[in-house]
């Protein structure tokens, strides 16, 4: 069995895989239905195969040709959360199979006499993968871990579906005191009224994955990251306001498999900075549900900045939620305890990279990366040995503190560990000073270097010495404090 073409958008080159292939008569059925689960594993979105056979598994003499058995196929299906569609086409066909691959997961078996019939069975079948539904119930069931199958019948079409009852619960800490608001309570982070997304760790891409999807008001578009070890999104309010949070609600579902979803966030409040200063608020625990789920907070607290480090999730690829929303008042302007800092290394402000060692690509792991505002989107070397990078500033700036997040959607082995940092006022290849050096962990934070004193420089030198044991040197975000 050989997998001709992976999973893909290009058509031409599924046509020329397709085109390509020769019928011999013996059929790897059982592995072929496997090889496809598998290879959907790690797709986020929605997925779905059609699989076209005369429902034989034949090494042309009568005997299973498959290493796999039916059942395994069937398992792994249903563990990826994909519906298999199955038309038998000619004569001859075992029904009895392809009906059962397409009634236990959850799609439905079609017959082709003719060739020319397959058209209208694929515009059909399309048809059905357009139209979606969420079906939503309450179970007497206890939470006690077990595994319970769930069956749908509408029609001549049954869906079944399994899954794991396990209890969870939500935990808070005591919040920041705060001088209560009035008004009535809003969901303060939601888009249409003024929420915003400051910073995040990864998104899987920029549309139907974005991030924002978690503060657009329902959860039929989700977000997912680009791993799944722990994430962090930043949220901010309408005008750069402080509000009041009462409690945070949120909803795991998307379209994927449960597995994925969030299972365990942490909760932090800030009010000055969006990258330091938090203060946690509590922790929550999430159901595999697709309900709201409410985190209740003993005394309402203030914040500019709300910081959710989405820790964990059922054991996926990838880390998913539906919807977040923070219920609250907007308090206004409000003051801050610390003068608000310019990231002047950013390209926003004018900021560039002079020169650099290596950069494994000119795109998605560019050392422009480092300076584009996106913790996900980082740089990586063409090599593990130590790496310079000199970053330019519009000006001459007085800086005051260094922050990087090493943060990529590669290992942490790969995440630069130590960082010499040195400046210079006027030219690219001379003049530097020592700043300091920071050492870096293996989490997804900011670490920080606070100056010893404001330096006036407009060229920054970087050296990253050493990653933690990984073949390349990686960092997601590199900023550069002043006045």
């Amino acid at each position: 069995m050989k997998l001709l073409n992976s999973a893909s958008v290009d058509r031409t080159a599924a046509k020329s895989a397709i085109d390509g292939t020769t019928a011999r008569g013996d059929t790897a059925l059982y592995d072929a239905l496997y090889a496809s689960c598998e290879a959907l594993k790690t797709q986020p979105g929605r997925k779905a195969i059609i699989l076209l056979s005369d429902g034989v598994d034949d090494d042309g003499t009568g005997k299973q040709l498959s290493k796999h058995s039916l059942e395994e196929g069937l398992a792994l299906a249903r563990e990826v959360n994909v519906p298999v569609f199955t038309i038998g086409l000619g004569s001859g066909i075992d029904e009895s199979v392809l009906k059962k691959i397409a009634e236990a997961t959850g799609a439905g078996y079609f017959n082709a006499p003719q060739a020319s019939e397959l058209q209208a069975l694929y515009d059909k079948i399309g048809k059905q993968l357009e139209g979606q539904y969420n079906i939503f119930y309450t179970s007497n069931l206890p939470a006690d871990g077990t595994e319970h199958r769930i069956q749908l019948r509408y029609s001549n079409l049954t869906a079944v579906k399994s899954y794991k009852a396990s209890g969870t619960s939500a935990v808070a800490a005591a919040p920041v005191p705060v001088v209560p608001a009035t008004g009535p309570a809003i969901n303060v982070a939601a888009l249409k009224n003024g929420g915003k997304v400051i910073e995040f760790s990864g998104q899987y891409n920029d549309n139907s994955w974005k991030v924002e999807n978690l503060l657009d008001g329902g959860t039929q578009d989700g977000w997912c990251s680009n791993g799944n070890g722990p994430q962090s999104v930043v949220l901010g309010f309408k005008d750069d306001q402080v509000a009041e949070i009462r409690s945070i609600t949120i909803n795991p579902y998307t379209k994927e498999d449960p597995k994925h979803w969030v299972k365990e966030i942490e909760f932090f409040v800030s009010n000055d900075y969006s990258w330091k200063g938090y203060t946690s608020i509590g922790k929550m625990s999430v159901k595999p549900e697709g309900l709201d789920q409410i985190f209740e907070l003993p005394k309402p607290v203030d914040a500019r900045y709300l910081k959710m480090m989405f820790l964990s999730n059922g054991g996926g690829g990838y880390m998913e939620a539906g919807e977040i929303e923070v219920e609250g008042v907007l308090k206004g302007e409000g003051a801050r305890s610390a003068e608000k800092l310019i990231n002047y290394a950013s390209t926003e402000q004018g900021g560039g990279i002079e020169k650099f060692t290596s950069q494994y690509n000119d795109n998605s792991w560019a050392v422009t990366n480092l300076i584009d505002g996106h913790i996900g989107e980082g740089w990586c070397s063409n090599s593990k040995n130590a790496q310079e990078v000199i970053f330019r500033f519009s000006e001459p700036r007085e800086i005051l503190e260094l922050a990087v997040n090493p943060y990529t959607k590669e290992s942490p082995k790969h995440w630069a560990r130590t960082i010499e940092f040195s400046g210079s006022a006027e030219l690219p290849n001379r003049g530097y000073q020592p700043l300091g050096t920071l050492k870096l962990g293996t989490t997804e934070d900011w670490y920080l270097l606070t100056l010893a004193q404001p330096a006036k420089i407009k060229y920054l030198k970087a050296i990253f010495r050493d990653n933690d044991g990984g073949s390349y040197i990686e960092a997601g975000e590199v900023r550069a404090y002043g006045r």
